[in-house]
């Protein structure tokens, strides 16, 4: 299983990579610190809430399948088409460069769905234990 979720794993780390230098680029233009650590921390948390809101719908499950919180997350038809659309905003479009407000919400919304994504993957295991969910090879 690991050659399925290691390169997807991979993929997100790349992606919250991708965040950080908006976020980099964010202060960079803004110039007022506060204001992108404002952000990072709405992201950050906003990154939480996501997890758990994804984890949510599998509280009550008796019997999960070993990887199937990790399949969830990491192949999220939301997350992934969310990114991707705010990744190709930032990329390829020069409107970021001028427009503060809107390179705020994409390294917000894109530090999201990545941080959730991955925190959701790293406390997969421990969500199943507990909430006493069996896993099923």
């Amino acid at each position: 299983m690991g050659l399925v979720i290691v390169p997807l794993m991979l993929m997100w780390f790349w992606a919250t990579g991708l965040s950080l230098r908006i976020g980099y680029v964010l202060a960079d233009v803004s110039g007022f610190f506060p204001y992108v650590l404002l952000c990072l921390l709405a992201a950050i948390s906003g990154g939480w809430l996501y997890s758990r809101l994804v984890m949510a719908r599998r509280k009550f499950e008796k019997e999960l399948w070993a990887f199937q919180l990790m399949i969830d997350f990491t192949l999220n038809k939301f997350a992934l088409s969310g990114y991707t659309i705010l990744a190709g905003i930032y990329l390829f479009t020069d409107l970021t460069v001028t427009d503060d407000n809107l390179l705020s919400l994409i390294f917000i919304g894109t530090l999201v769905l990545s941080s959730g994504t991955l925190l959701g993957v790293f406390t997969s295991n421990a969500f199943m234990d507990r909430h006493k969910i069996e896993r099923a090879y």
